[in-house]
């Protein structure tokens, strides 16, 4: 038998693990993505974010809130303020959707308005342990669009497709192998 000939059953078994492993890639990509999706639609929790940011203030003042303000934005995208009889705690500015709507969100305990269908602006009263009323406003605007991954994701796929190629390749030579010789 020529090293080069491929018996029948090791095009068919080389062929099927190939198909299952691509079949696997494709439908987790999916999923990624249907996930990622459902995470990035997902809405903050307002009250949990405004006793946050309401304890950082009373625990260091305008620069604790500020570096506070500084890590929601960094790590979920979103802007926020803290009040206190009308007036901003931060040093912070506010973007234009929050300074619009801001009257409302501080005439109101616990507000959600949507200017906007991928704006979401809450407001929240909050008192913490020095007792003081306070109210928290916080706008999520819509996620930047992520950087092209087209060439990414086609490089992966190639890598992905080799590596089963050869995996694929070396399991259905040592299945097929002894079949062959019986």
């Amino acid at each position: 038998m020529s090293r080069l000939r491929l018996s029948p059953l090791y095009q068919r078994l080389l062929l099927w693990f190939c198909t299952a492993n691509l079949v696997t890639l494709v439908v987790s990509v999916a999923l990624a993505g249907h996930f990622a999706r459902l995470h990035l639609n997902a809405q903050p929790d307002w009250q949990a974010l405004a006793s946050e940011a309401n304890s950082a203030y009373i625990a260091g003042g305008t620069r604790a809130l500020d570096a506070w303000i500084d890590s929601r934005h960094h790590d979920d995208g979103l802007d926020v303020a803290l009040f206190e009889q009308g007036f901003s705690l931060s040093s912070r500015p506010l973007p234009p959707p929050m300074e619009r709507h801001l009257r409302q969100l501080l005439a109101a305990d616990n507000s959600v308005l949507h200017p906007r269908p991928d704006i979401t602006v809450a407001g929240q009263r909050v008192v913490g342990e020095d007792g003081v009323p306070r109210h928290f406003v916080g706008m999520r605007a819509p996620h930047p669009p992520l950087p092209p991954l087209r060439q990414f994701f086609a490089l992966e796929l190639l890598l992905s497709i080799a590596v089963i190629g050869l995996v694929g390749w070396w399991l259905a030579r040592g299945i097929a192998r002894p079949v062959d010789a019986v």
